[in-house]
């Protein structure tokens, strides 16, 4: 059976909240000697409850198909939401000169929070991440499907597990990675 719907939705399936922490670090640079030795380092470390939120882009139509004891739904891989949301009022900067000499901490406080962003989407891609999100997603996508299928066809007598992808493992709704 085919479930079909609006081509181009997205179904939110899954949302991750992690304290993530990250640094910035600069020196003086020196053409011919290690500056960062000689003058000092400024590092900067930010500390962010960050909101990863991955959705399942639907196809024109979904294959649900029944397996002996199961429907089995494959769906396209978890896809991360960005930018990725984080929460202002809890956020923790913290800059600590090496010497003196050392660059100064408001640029590095700035580069550090103007580099927050990047760093987020680049760690909602983390593999560990979007298995993490699986489990909630397959049981957000199975819902979907039996809801469908109790509309327009009638209710489903077996449980709907979900694939990832073609590659993917089977998921069961509700477990987690």
């Amino acid at each position: 059976r085919a479930l079909a719907h609006a081509p181009g939705g997205l179904l939110e399936g899954a949302t991750l909240q992690k304290v993530e922490t990250f640094g910035w670090q600069v020196s003086h640079q020196c053409p011919l000697l290690d500056c960062g030795e000689l003058f000092g380092k400024t590092t900067s470390e930010i500390r962010v409850t960050a909101h990863y939120t991955y959705r399942i882009p639907l196809a024109e139509q979904l294959q649900l198909r029944l397996a002996k004891d199961h429907y089995e739904l494959v769906v396209p891989q978890l896809q991360a939401r960005t930018p990725v949301a984080f929460d202002t009022s809890g956020m923790q900067i913290r800059t600590e000169k090496g010497t003196w000499l050392s660059p100064s901490a408001g640029p590095n406080r700035e580069a550090v929070v103007r580099h927050l962003g990047a760093e987020l989407a680049r760690r909602a891609q983390r593999p560990e991440y979007l298995r993490a999100g699986e489990g909630s997603a397959a049981a957000t996508v199975a819902e979907f499907a039996r809801k469908w299928m109790t509309e327009q066809i009638e209710v489903p007598r077996h449980p709907i597990r979900v694939r990832f992808g073609a590659a993917a493992q089977r998921v069961e709704p509700g477990s987690g990675a």
